[in-house]
């Protein structure tokens, strides 16, 4: 991989423009020599069939499965890998590797060297796999082979020389240069290619320069083909650039713009992060920002479900969004402390907090659904029985029934076990409990009256016998549990229960 030297231009940049960006937050664990890597200057990265991570550096490969690296210089064949450039993987998920030394491929456990050890021209920069051919780019410009030239005993192995691209040496290249530094192929198999700050495509049998930057730093640094006429490439400095149909533009503002997109994206890695591009509307729905997390010139990146592997310059790095989100409630609240959420059928959240308070969340505004349910204590509990109809228990001021705007409260003079209530529990019978300290009630509607029925626990154990959340086993019975350990509802009383004969550990929740 041909990389620029533009970090301080591009913190700049990172500047200017990291108050438009809006993105979610992610955590960052780094990878390096000191977690087992022979070098911390990661190259490529690509996974394999049987799920390995596999990460190429300036000293050849490794293999990491999640908690250790197994490194790799050489081949079985004493064949010296050198400086990986690139990793791809095929339909198979088998790995094809060039590096500084030649093209390698990885199947059955096993790396073989496919290239003849001569010089530097053997090294390859970018690889291209179609189903019979692999089209590679590299020090001497572009080879076309047969895949089936190719020994992947580790026999035979092939003279890259020989399968050079005619059409490619008689294009008019910066003097002799002929290097290659990428290629990609559209969806119409129109052929791409990159030298440094040039772009070619391959039409009528020919390579044609259809565009050479003036920066000669602006590095090209990996092509986005759509067909004949339309190619997204990202550059070291001004990150997308298009060309279309003779016409080529800097997209800078609309891939650093986190806005509504159009159509299918794509990630794609630049010098200052990740972001998800959608060619139809030409802008970027989603950004990762690498540059402030001091991850220096991030090379490539593999993605894997919801989070990335990105291979820099400073290691390895694992990429993860943050699973929780802070909300400042200051705004509707004068206390800090909540204690329940709930999420109710119309999509909304309901927090309970201290105090009595109940906050709603709906559409990410936040608003008090009702004040002071309860004068004092904290709401624990919430419950939606029915839309409209939320049942709320609270730390020491009974539970309180919320309809339709209206607030009844119930405590033990009302026939409840005890004020304390931390959860509620429906049965698949549709009966209703409230579970709290020393037992739980059974909450009944009779001729629209509430009528409670208390099941009364003596403590063992603990000082106030408290139960946290309830059960149904599939012979219907309800078990509880809490402080007291477990406890089950049998012919309306509660039952201890004993595993072998032995008082149940306390469970904490």
């Amino acid at each position: 991989m041909i990389k620029a030297s533009c970090l301080s231009l591009l913190m700049l940049f990172s500047k200017s423009v990291s108050a438009q960006l809006s993105h979610q937050s992610y955590t960052y664990e780094f990878f390096n020599t000191s977690h087992g890597l022979p070098s911390s200057q990661v190259n490529a990265i690509a996974k394999d069939n049987k799920g390995y991570l596999w990460v190429g550096s300036t000293v050849g490969l490794s293999k990491f499965d999640g908690y250790t690296f197994n490194n790799y210089s050489y081949t079985l064949e004493n064949d010296w890998i050198g400086n990986v450039q690139i990793i791809k993987a095929d339909a198979k998920n088998n790995l094809w590797i060039g590096s500084t030394t030649g093209l390698f491929y990885y199947s059955n456990d096993t790396i073989i060297k496919l290239t003849q050890s001569l010089n530097a021209q053997q090294a390859i920069n970018n690889i291209l796999i179609e189903e019979d051919y692999v089209w590679l780019a590299g020090k001497i410009g572009l080879a076309k082979v047969s895949i089936h030239d190719l020994d992947f005993t580790g026999n035979k192995k092939i003279n890259i020389v020989q399968y050079l691209s005619k059409e490619w040496q008689v294009t008019n290249c910066n003097g002799n240069n002929k290097v290659l530094t990428h290629i990609a192929k559209a969806d119409d198999n129109t052929l791409y290619a990159a030298q440094f700050s040039k772009l070619f495509r391959f039409t009528n049998n020919k390579w044609e320069l259809i565009f050479d930057k003036e920066n000669q730093r602006d590095l090209i640094l990996s092509l986005h083909p759509v067909n004949k006429d339309q190619v997204f490439f990202d550059c070291a400095q001004t990150e997308m650039n298009e060309w279309n149909k003779g016409v080529s533009s800097i997209l800078y503002n609309n891939s650093k713009t986190i806005s509504p997109a159009i159509g299918k994206g794509f990630w794609y890695i630049g010098t200052s992060g990740l972001y998800c591009f959608h060619p139809e509307s030409k802008n970027s729905s989603q950004y990762i920002n690498t540059l402030n997390e001091d991850i220096y010139e991030p090379n490539a990146f593999f993605k894997e479900d919801d989070f990335f592997w990105v291979a820099s310059d400073n290691g390895l790095i694992k990429i993860k969004p943050v699973i929780f989100n802070h909300y400042d409630l200051s705004a509707v609240s004068n206390h800090k402390d909540f204690y329940s959420a709930c999420t109710i059928s119309n999509g909304s959240w309901l927090i309970g907090g201290n105090r009595g308070i109940v906050i709603e969340k709906k559409d990410n505004q936040f608003k008090i659904l009702q004040k002071n349910i309860v004068p004092e204590a904290e709401v624990k509990a919430i419950y939606e029985e029915e839309p409209n109809k939320i049942w709320l228990g609270t730390g020491y001021q009974g539970i309180a029934l919320w309809h339709k705007g209206k607030v009844k409260n119930f405590s033990v003079s009302d026939g409840l076990h005890d004020n304390s209530i931390y959860s509620f529990f429906k049965t698949s019978n549709g009966v209703l409990y409230a579970i709290g300290d020393y037992g739980i009630t059974r909450i009944e509607n009779k001729n629209q009256k509430i009528i409670f029925i208390p099941y009364k626990y003596n403590a063992r154990i603990s000082l106030h016998g408290s139960f946290y959340a309830g059960i149904e086993a599939p012979d219907g019975k309800l078990w509880i549990a809490g402080q007291e350990g477990l406890v089950y509802l049998e012919k309306d009383s509660l039952h201890h229960f004993l595993f072998n004969k032995k008082s149940c550990l306390s469970i904490i929740f």
